[in-house]
């Protein structure tokens, strides 16, 4: 019995073990890029609030700076909220606007520019710029 027990809890921790391991992984980045140059650079907002920072898609995630687990909380929250995937936004332009998230394990993305055919809801715009305020300040 109590090999049994002892058996139960080692798997119970091993789970939980991988549940957080699971949350962990949790983001949310965005970015911006194109154009002329080819330029484009992205923010990612770890679920434990630390803000990264990288420019062009050569270079490597660099850490600039934290904010609050709750502000983590409440962007997740919204970007579900905006639910992505049903707004199968793919509409890439000569300069581009990424939101990216995973929560869960589920990975949602949009992609859009600024095309005079094409309107970008304004929750999602606002989204964007609402999140880019945040985390260039820590820059």
């Amino acid at each position: 019995m109590k090999h049994f027990l002892l058996g139960l809890l080692v798997l119970f921790s091993q789970y939980s073990s991988a549940q957080q391991k699971l949350q962990s992984e949790d983001y949310l980045l965005i970015g911006s890029g194109g154009g002329f140059t080819g330029r484009w650079e992205f923010y990612k907002i770890k679920n434990n609030g630390e803000i990264r920072f990288r420019a062009n898609l050569t270079s490597e995630f660099e850490k600039i700076g934290k904010i609050s687990k709750k502000q983590v909380s409440e962007f997740l929250e919204k970007a579900e909220q905006l639910q992505l995937d049903s707004l199968a936004l793919n509409e890439p332009g000569n300069v581009s606007y990424l939101i990216e998230y995973q929560v869960d394990n589920k990975k949602s993305k949009a992609v859009w520019s600024f095309n005079k055919d094409k309107k970008t809801p304004q929750s999602v715009t606002d989204f964007y710029e609402n999140i880019l305020l945040t985390v260039s300040s820590k820059r």
